[in-house]
């Protein structure tokens, strides 16, 4: 028998910006960007929601796995964040949220590529 469920997916998320911003204001522009894109009807069915991680400007947004693309798309037109000249790019995306705990919780490196490719 089929389970009803929905299955998550966790987006891991960085914020590229030259001035301080708070996880407060990277939640509501981040809603917002998506909003613009998805509409309130499919925002509501994506079940969107932006988590209390924040750490090294990256965030983890939890939304369901139908609605994965329209939220790249949302995140890739944020432009600003509270007036802010600001960008958003997604890192990682995972099925577990202590998988992509473990992302968010990673140091930027050059040669983090580097490293993966080498084992």
């Amino acid at each position: 028998m089929p389970s009803l469920r929905e299955k998550n997916r966790y987006v891991v998320f960085k914020v590229n910006s030259n001035e301080k911003l708070g996880f407060g204001e990277v939640k509501k522009g981040v809603e917002n960007g998506c909003f613009k894109l998805m509409g309130q009807l499919n925002m509501a069915r994506a079940g969107l929601r932006v988590m209390d991680e924040w750490e090294n400007n990256k965030g983890v947004i939890k939304v369901s796995n139908k609605y994965l693309d329209e939220v790249h798309a949302g995140l890739l037109f944020i432009q600003g964040i509270n007036g802010k000249k600001a960008g958003v790019e997604s890192v990682y995306v995972s099925g577990v949220l202590n998988k992509a705990k473990e992302r968010l919780r990673e140091r930027d490196s050059p040669f983090s590529n580097l490293k993966k490719e080498l084992k």
